[in-house]
């Protein structure tokens, strides 16, 4: 559906129209660093209500998935800044065989992608790499949500 954004004077929004505004869509992340897929599973959504995005993402690793260093995520919408796409961006990494999570901050990249760097067991930011801030295998979860300014 067509965004009724600018509102108008004297404009008359539909039930529809109304019920729109911030749709979630469903949206499949990629990565353009750092990450090697394979057969694990990506999955997403995104809603824009007029300039602010709100994205989620979440990877479960396969047997073939792996991570070499810091993880760069592509964004579904441009955003106007990267300092704010990085302070907007934060998540979780889960060690299923243990059922540990630790958190996730965004480092500023540019206004398409932001790179998630883990917080390790003691508290500083890892770089990222096979075992940090766990030795990653089939089933950990790799999930964040940055919310920002689009373009």
């Amino acid at each position: 559906m067509t965004s009724p954004f600018p509102f108008v004077a004297d404009a008359i929004l539909a039930a529809a129209e109304m019920n729109s505004i911030g749709t979630s869509t469903a949206w499949t992340p990629s990565f353009s660093y750092g990450v090697t897929i394979g057969d694990g599973t990506v999955s997403g959504t995104y809603a824009q209500i007029n300039d602010l995005v709100v994205a989620e993402g979440n990877f479960v690793f396969g047997s073939t998935s792996a991570v070499s260093t810091f993880v760069r995520a592509l964004l579904p919408v441009q955003g106007v800044d990267a300092f704010e796409i990085a302070t907007g961006t934060s998540g979780l990494s889960q060690d299923t065989s243990t059922g540990d999570s630790y958190p996730l901050m965004g480092r500023t990249y540019d206004t398409a992608a932001v790179y998630l760097y883990a917080i390790n067991a003691g508290g500083t930011y890892a770089v990222g790499s096979s075992s940090q801030p766990f030795t990653w295998v089939a089933g950990d979860v790799l999930q964040w949500t940055s919310v920002y300014m689009a373009a």
